[in-house]
């Protein structure tokens, strides 16, 4: 649209056309929402200190504040399309259907200084996949394919022999007599007799052993 400009020449008729144009593309002032409703200058220096000023926006480009949230968008957009289900901030949420899932290329990062905790009060939690952990674990688990720590098994007295036992397979011990113990036997001063009696206390065999 070309500029309407009022000139001095101008006939009063064109004069009263020109400047009622210009009113019209002005607009009313009286609907303006900014406070200062009289002024366009004074309206628009309400709105520029409104938005701030733009070169201190956090977003890498600060051409314009559409710009600005179009990145924004663009980085959300990015993020949402590698997880779905519910996120949650406030300690009393609960998610109640649905779940979280981060693709490779989304990857989630706790950071150091944080403490991360799963609570699950029912049911089943699995991993399709191989879960690594870099730091330490606290608790004890249900299963285990062997020890943390092995442990020694020993025996002690006449008999020893010791084996390191880790529970990831069976053990054997091999074990040393001790100092040989030496075994006397003597002969009764009177012969021994020995009764074989059966359940209803009968006896039905008498052996006798001879004496010293």
């Amino acid at each position: 649209m070309a500029k309407t400009v009022v000139n001095l020449s101008d006939q009063m008729a064109v004069f009263v056309q020109k400047t009622n144009l210009i009113s019209t593309h002005v607009g009313d002032l009286v609907t303006l929402t900014t406070t200062h409703d009289s002024d366009l200058v004074r309206a628009i220096n309400e709105l520029d200190s409104a938005q701030g000023t733009i070169a201190s926006l956090s977003t890498t480009d600060k051409s314009s504040l559409v710009a600005a949230v179009n990145e924004v968008k663009g980085e959300v957009t990015t993020v949402s399309s590698g997880f779905s289900g519910f996120l949650r901030s406030n300690i009393n949420d609960v998610v109640t259907a649905g779940s979280i899932r981060f693709d490779d290329a989304v990857p989630l990062v706790i950071g150091s200084d944080s403490d991360f905790t799963i609570t699950h009060s029912g049911g089943t939690t699995t991993a399709a996949g191989n879960i690594t952990f870099t730091g330490a674990i606290t608790g004890n688990a249900s299963t285990a394919s062997q020890l943390q720590t092995a442990r020694t098994i020993s025996l002690i007295g006449d008999i020893t022999g010791s084996v390191s036992f880790d529970g990831s397979q069976n053990v054997s011990i091999s074990t040393t007599s001790g100092a040989a113990t030496n075994i006397t036997s003597s002969r009764f001063s009177s012969p021994v007799t020995l009764n074989i009696i059966n359940s209803a206390g009968t006896t039905v065999k008498t052996l006798r052993g001879p004496g010293s």
